[in-house]
């Protein structure tokens, strides 16, 4: 099974720029704290959410696993 690739989703947040609180937003999610426990790994994205963040980050869901 894949892994997500947080590195990458971090470096893609920051290279356009996009805070975590406008990800945290996009995602449904109630703060920017709450988003900061995905990217850094202390919870596991869902399914569900790999579709928009790809959309956000502009890329393939595939840039999105290792």
């Amino acid at each position: 099974m894949p892994k997500v690739n947080l590195k990458f989703i971090k470096k893609r947040r920051l290279e356009l720029h996009i805070t975590q609180a406008q990800m945290a937003k996009a995602l449904g999610l109630s703060s920017s704290s709450g988003y900061n426990h995905y990217e850094n790994g202390n919870r596991r994205f869902t399914a569900d959410f790999m579709p928009i963040i790809a959309q956000i980050l502009k890329c393939s869901i595939e840039n999105l696993y290792t």
